[in-house]
This record gives structure tokens, C-alpha cells and sequence, in this order.
């Protein structure tokens, strides 16, 4: 799981973020949780975007699989059909709505994933030296 802190400007009551996503790898069939949260006044709402292509996104809603939370998007058994560009928004009627930095979810197969950290010295719990 990847995330990047960002300074929260409070005062403003603009929203602002205070945690953006990041560029994240899962394995495919496991969960992931990518951090989205905001601050301002009143409390921005948050709203998850699929970019499909250069021209259409979709609206990414909870369904059993994807979970929008308050403060991240949850997906649970990760598919290959769960790859690909997010981003979220923070809306409030203080002012124009925040996106965030467009980032990209790689589902990696499981033996592409034990290869690739064997490679890196990574194991799950473990480190090889």
C-alpha cells in the first residue's frame, strides 16, 4: 500500500488533502487499500474515479468487491479487471473540487509476484541478505 502525505491547510476551509494515493502492485486474489483522505471545513466529500481511457472514467462504487470508505478505496480478492489508472476527488461547497495525482494499480500474478520478490530479496515476513 502507497501513500504520500500532503500539508492540510485548515484555516482556508477549503478542501485539501491530507493523505493522496500512490502508484500500488497487489497480488492477484488479495486485498488492497489505496489511502485517500481530506480535510476542510465543512468535511469534503470523497469520491473515487476509474480512468478507462483517455476520453471516459467511471465513478468507482462500493459492491460487494470495491469498498469506498471515508478515508480509502478497499478492493478485497483483487482481479485482473481491477487494474488500472484511480484517482479521487475531494467536493465541498467551500470551493472547486481537488483531484488527486492520477495513480496506477498493478494486479500481478502470483508467480509473477513470488518471481519478481525473489529477485528483490523479499519474502513475505522475511528479507534475504
Amino acid at each position: 500500500m502507497g501513500f504520500a502525505e500532503s500539508a492540510v491547510s485548515p484555516a482556508t476551509g477549503l478542501p485539501e488533502f491530507s493523505t493522496v494515493p500512490a502508484n500500488s502492485s497487489v497480488v492477484l486474489g488479495e486485498s488492497v487499500q489505496l489511502p485517500c483522505a481530506g480535510d476542510g471545513n465543512p468535511a469534503p466529500l470523497l469520491t473515487w474515479w476509474r480512468q478507462e481511457d483517455e476520453m471516459n472514467r467511471s465513478r468507482v462504487e462500493t459492491n460487494g468487491q470495491v469498498f469506498v470508505m471515508l478515508d480509502s478505496l478497499l478492493i478485497v480478492e483483487s482481479s485482473l479487471r481491477d487494474e488500472g489508472f484511480y484517482y479521487c476527488n475531494l467536493s465541498s461547497p467551500a470551493g472547486p473540487p481537488r483531484l488527486s495525482p492520477t495513480i496506477f494499480l498493478d494486479v500481478l500474478s502470483e508467480s509473477f509476484a513470488t518471481h519478481f520478490l525473489a529477485e528483490e530479496g523479499h519474502f513475505p515476513g522475511k528479507r534475504i541478505l
